[in-house]
């Protein structure tokens, strides 16, 4: 570690790299000389592969830092090793949190000042002596902060300016580094600071008390603005930090955001009386709406009981009629609550008023990778910025999960199963029997589909949507799926939004329905050229992949208990097709090659492993029948839906595609990656995009059984290249599919259609009575 040892007589031209720096300070007696000694505290909890980086920009800093204290919170990962070979001040603690990691740092810091970093983050060139030139203009000020830019795994600027797009940029230029006026009030309604940017005094730090240990969300915003309630702060208007995005650090949305907030609320009300007076809020009033924020969520998602108390804790605090109705509501049964409040989402009674309202549509055909990857998008929204709705034709089991994500509403989109009724046609003889009768046929059913299944959702989405007024419609599938979504924003003049996942049978008039959102999200380059091989403009149409909550993925998780559970052989060799049961998912294919597998690899088990739609009752129906027709019920297995899907990947030895038509994307296939499972799939559509063949996995001419069977065998005989496959799969999955990236990609969409005037509208809606 570096130790300060100033010199006696210092000379300007000499102070370049060293450890301290004068300023005046205003005491009893006038203006003196101090002199500015910084200690630098890391928290770091499983953050070796980001460490050293953090470290590196400290070590750039001129002047130079006097120590670099980093607190190791439990980490399990080699941070502890990384930062013993970094020369650092190693502070070793259980894991207890960022806050008390800090509060650590700070007690053994030597400096008389103190900066923050996360141990993921780093500075920019310069950033210490911008500060410390406002400190010496200002030398009343006790903290110092900046602006952050956020960058991607490959250094590609995401956004240059937090403070530009959060709108305090030009507030903050013109103070030119001067003390904020009405400061904890400025906090309290927006937290500007980045705490990795933060330089303060850490006899102030240690005057107020430190972090609060007890937040595990906001701990920083609280302290921040109850320094800024008894001394004066300022803000450098110029980027002082890079954060890089990864599955770790994103800090999430949704419903522990709200009870975060909600204990950020009791703990300003526990600060001395007065402490916000002249602030422009008291402490009673602002918990009050974080307990109401709280009580619309949990509300909207149907937790009742809870919403009630945290209701009630707001008209306690800050009488108003927000909080009445609402708990009025939330007292009353749910169909009539939902009638009395107007529909779902009503301008005064959504979550976090003065937000952008986005309206996420869910029409597919069943709970698939659709479903997963909204949950994971909602789940990661920036409450801050965002509120979202979600509508999907179906409810029950995981559908009402979202309801756990986001303010979730059920339109029922099948009153008849004409889908059901198609099949019967298809197979009927009958119709041939008259020239053009199953035509006719067709268009009845087409026509009794549109009559009772598509007009009633329409009607009911119509209804949400001018309640809910969105700023943008999001429809989560193809275009033909979500044409009611695609038309309701047509209608009410609202940017659309549409998430293509695949592309088929959309010729003629029906690509017509292509031409109607604003702006298309293909999940790969192949469903992209598949639009604009119909015709739309390529620079309406943008490539995102879908997002997996990496950090979920357990690779640890316990593969041979979900055997046990499921009466497969601890011992055997058992390779899974994951997958709705729908045709095109191949299910077939595999029981074509299921003879010569069973000859060649006698210890082999087959694993169907996904829920099937209703429409395609009849086709799981038709293979458990050839299975059973066969003989092979003891060597294939249907699973159904399987929740557990970490236990699942580590419980197959070789997870397959098999698809019959070229496949999207296909969330499993990234799910397999990230989980660092050999995988084998048909050398087409997404699969083909997302496996390098012989590098992360294996890919095999589509339709092709021979193939197919030749490379299971292949992976069965050398366990090695299995496992090598698996782990270039995970770094590959790691890489690409993290779900902070799809976040990152989608909401720039949708930043880039809500036009100015919208923005502005959304920034001046009102708050909370």
């Amino acid at each position: 570690m570096r130790r300060f040892a100033p010199s006696r007589s210092p000379r300007p031209s000499s102070c370049r790299r060293r450890c301290w720096f004068f300023a005046s300070t205003h005491g009893p007696g006038g203006a003196v000389a101090e002199t500015l000694v910084i200690s630098v505290v890391i928290p770091a909890h499983n953050a070796a592969l980001f460490l050293a980086a953090a470290v590196a920009s400290v070590r750039e800093q001129e002047p130079a830092v006097a120590e670099v204290i980093v607190v190791d919170d439990g980490s399990t990962d080699a941070t502890a090793a990384v930062a013993s070979g970094l020369g650092v001040t190693l502070i070793h603690q259980a894991n207890q949190g960022p806050a008390a990691a800090r509060n650590a740092g700070v007690a053994a810091a030597t400096g008389t000042w103190i900066a923050f970093l996360d141990a993921d983050d780093t500075w920019v060139e310069g950033k210490l002596a911008r500060q410390l030139a406002v400190v010496a203009a200002h030398p009343e000020v006790v903290l110092v902060a900046g602006d952050m830019a956020e960058v991607d795994r490959e250094g590609n600027v995401v956004c240059a300016s937090v403070m530009a797009a959060h709108g305090h940029l030009d507030r903050f230029r013109a103070l030119g580094g001067a003390p904020i006026p009405r400061a904890a009030g400025e906090l309290l309604e927006a937290n500007f600071i980045p705490t990795p940017t933060v330089l303060v005094r850490r006899a102030v730090v240690l005057a107020v008390g430190g972090f609060d240990p007890a937040l595990a969300y906001g701990e920083d915003l609280e302290l921040w603005a109850r320094i800024a309630t008894r001394f004066p702060i300022a803000v450098v208007p110029e980027v002082l930090m890079r954060r890089t995005r990864h599955a770790a650090n994103l800090t999430g949305g949704g419903m522990e955001t709200l009870r975060g907030l909600v204990r950020v609320g009791e703990a300003i009300r526990r600060w001395p009386p007065g402490a916000l007076a002249g602030q422009g809020v008291g402490p009673d009033g602002w918990a009050a709406a974080r307990y109401l924020d709280l009580g619309h969520a949990l509300s909207l998602a149907g937790a009742t009981r809870e919403a009630r108390w945290a209701l009630r804790q707001s008209l306690c605090l800050a009488p108003s009629w927000s909080a009445a109705r609402a708990l009025l509501l939330a007292t009353l049964p749910g169909a009539l609550a939902r009638r009395l409040r107007g529909g779902w989402g009503g301008a005064d009674e959504g979550v976090m008023v003065g937000r952008r309202r986005i309206l996420y549509v869910e029409n597919g055909i069943g709970p698939g990778g659709a479903l997963v990857c909204l949950r994971h998008l909602v789940r990661h929204l920036d409450r801050n910025r965002y509120d979202p709705l979600v509508v999907t034709g179906r409810r029950g089991g995981v559908y009402e999960e979202l309801a756990r994500d986001a303010p979730w509403r059920p339109i029922r989109d099948r009153w008849v199963e004409v889908a059901g009724l198609k099949g019967r046609l298809a197979t009927a003889a009958w119709p041939d029997r008259l020239a053009g009768l199953r035509w006719l046929c067709g268009q009845l059913l087409a026509r009794l589909d549109d009559l009772a299944n598509f007009l009633p959702f329409f009607l009911g989405l119509l209804a949400t949507a001018v309640r809910f007024r969105p700023h943008l419609i999001h429809a989560n599938n193809e275009p033909l799926c979500n044409r009611a979504a695609l038309l309701v924003g047509r209608l009410l003049g609202v940017k659309v939004v549409c998430h293509v996942r695949g592309q088929r049978d959309a010729g003629g008039s029906l690509s017509l329905f292509y031409r109607l959102p604003h702006h298309l999200l293909a999940v790969s380059h192949w469903v992209a050229g598949e639009i604009v091989g119909l015709g739309i403009p390529a620079e309406r149409v943008e490539v995102v992949y879908d997002g997996i909550e990496l950090e979920r993925m357990d690779p640890a998780a316990d593969g041979m208990a979900w055997r046990r559970v499921h009466d497969l052989p601890e011992d055997g060799f058992v390779v899974g097709l994951v997958g709705l049961l729908i045709p095109w998912k191949g299910q077939q294919l595999l029981l074509d090659a299921a003879p010569r597998l069973f000859v060649a690899l006698p210890d082999l088990h087959l694993v169907f492993a996904g829920g099937t739609p209703a429409e395609c009752a009849g086709y799981e129906a038709e293979l458990r029948d050839r299975v059973r027709r066969e003989g092979l019920e003891e060597r294939v297995h249907f699973l159904g839906h399987v929740a557990e899907m970490a236990a699942l990947y580590n419980g197959l030895d070789v997870v397959l595609s098999c698809s019959t038509a070229p496949e999207p994307l296909g969330t499993m296939v990234i799910e397999a990656m990230a989980m660092g499972r050999p995988l084998i799939g048909p050398a087409y559509g997404g699969a083909a995009e997302m496996i390098v063949a012989g590098e992360s996995g294996l890919l095999f001419p589509p339709g092709d059984v021979a193939a197919l069977v030749a490379a299971i065998v292949r992976l069965h005989a050398d366990p090695r290249e299995a496992a090598r496959l698996g782990a270039a799969a995970r770094a590959r999955a790691l890489a690409l599919f993290a779900v902070e990236e799809h976040v990152r990609r989608v909401t720039a969409a949708y930043d880039r259609l809500l036009p100015a005037v919208a923005l502005a509208q959304v920034a001046g809606e009102g708050g909370h009575a």
